[in-house]
């Protein structure tokens, strides 16, 4: 139980042994392919693995009780994964969570790896019914589960990522599993292809905010596209009125290190400063800076708030060949959006509710807010898509945002999950 310490935060969870909130572990390999958090006798930190490291694997601990799907569902939403590590009980076999939990990510094509921890207290018997759980589970997405036993296995699994789904056999007492689970962590490829994002425009989702003494205000995130030097000037918002402040970066930290400059990866901090008195939150944007309108006023009053409605001028969509424009995809500024936003749904469940306006909570990105979705109904469209889709008008219910045209979202309204694209 020592090494879940690690990523336990809280007392009820250190009590119970379940997570309900995010955390983080870096997995640091050098170029003969050891595990750099093994060494011992003084253990390294997290700014020595990041120094050394020939390769990091950055792993999200995210809360799988039911009780806290929300967290869940952000936490995916704005981690942006490259691969899903569901972790499933030999003796208890999957859950109803956990189905849900890889109907999610399999909807958003990201591939998935099954852990199967605790096989030195399960018979055989309860294995096999465990393993049958998993194969039935996956022949519903049309998957195929293997065991991964050898190299062969592992690279059966990632030459298709979409279509295979390894599962690993471990035991933490006995550290059965571990070696070939470290070996297919150190190969995982890294699915998205990031390189050629690092082309203009900017934009830099926000889902963590700090206040570091004789540093000031840090944001934390994802730069999805674009390069951010040192001492760049960029727009920060939207705010309530829905305009953005210039805001220069003082200083860069990704993986625990200071850099002069950061490309589009997966997740890095900004040390911004301002002279306008803004109230940061969670999900907003750093964009570039010609891509969102200013702020008329030089301050904004914390207190200052606007009820968004569709025709107040406000919270109108920037100009159309803004989201029309070609090549590299630029953010938009919109109280509601209905450009190529398709949400897939179980249809069993949504079915009844397509003819009515449907309010639930919105993750994309950093974004996490009520918003409403309504059908659009047209039939060329619907002739041109699968049966499971459909294409909706989402609004905001609280303020504008600042989202990028291709990114992926999660709706929710309570037991009903649909994912959707911009």
């Amino acid at each position: 139980g020592t090494a879940r310490t690690r990523i336990l935060r809280h007392k009820h969870e250190l009590e119970t042994g379940r997570t309900s909130s995010v955390s983080y572990e870096m997995l640091g390999f050098d170029e003969q392919n050891n595990l750099l958090n093994d060494q011992c006798d003084p253990r390294p930190t997290a700014t020595e693995i990041a120094s050394k490291a020939s390769k990091i694997v950055l792993i999200s601990d995210l809360a799988g009780g039911e009780r806290f799907t929300s967290t869940t569902l952000s936490g995916v939403a704005r981690h942006f994964p490259d691969w899903s590590i569901e972790v499933v009980s030999a003796i208890d076999g999957i859950n109803q969570t956990g189905v849900a939990h890889f109907r999610l990510v399999t909807e958003l094509q990201i591939p998935t790896v099954f852990a199967v921890t605790k096989v030195d207290l399960c018979s055989g018997d309860e294995l096999h019914k465990t393993l049958r759980q998993l194969t039935e589970l996956g022949s519903d997405f049309q998957k195929t589960v293997t065991v991964v036993e050898n190299e062969d296995d592992m690279n059966l699994v990632l030459s298709d990522p979409q279509r295979y789904c390894g599962v690993f056999f471990v035991s933490s007492v006995l550290g059965l599993g571990f070696d070939e689970f470290r070996s297919f962590l150190n190969r995982l490829p890294p699915l998205q292809q990031w390189t050629i994002k690092n082309g203009p425009p900017v934009y830099f989702s926000i889902d963590d905010l700090f206040n570091v003494a004789d540093v000031g205000q840090v944001v934390g995130g994802t730069l999805i596209t674009g390069t951010v030097n040192e001492f760049d000037r960029l727009r920060l918002g939207p705010l309530a009125d829905g305009t953005f402040v210039t805001c220069a970066i003082t200083s860069i930290h990704t993986s625990y290190l200071p850099v002069r400059s950061v490309t589009a990866i997966r997740r890095c901090s900004f040390a911004i400063q301002t002279n306008h008195s803004v109230t940061l939150r969670r999900g907003m944007a750093l964009v570039g800076p010609h891509t969102a309108p200013l702020s008329p006023s030089p301050t904004i009053s914390p207190a200052f708030s606007i009820v968004p409605s569709v025709s107040s001028p406000a919270f109108a969509p920037l100009p159309s060949p803004l989201l029309r424009a070609t090549g590299p995809p630029l953010p938009l500024l919109s109280e509601d959006f209905d450009e190529l936003s398709v949400v897939a749904f179980e249809a069993n469940v949504t079915q009844p509710l397509w003819g009515n306006r449907v309010e639930g909570v919105l993750y994309c990105g950093g974004i996490r807010q009520t918003a409403t979705i309504t059908p659009i109904t047209d039939e060329n469209l619907e002739q041109s898509i699968p049966s499971n889709l459909r294409r909706v008008c989402v609004t905001f219910t609280q303020t504008a945002e600042c989202i990028l045209e291709g990114m992926r979202f999660v709706f929710r309204r309570d037991k009903w999950i649909g994912t959707g694209v911009v």
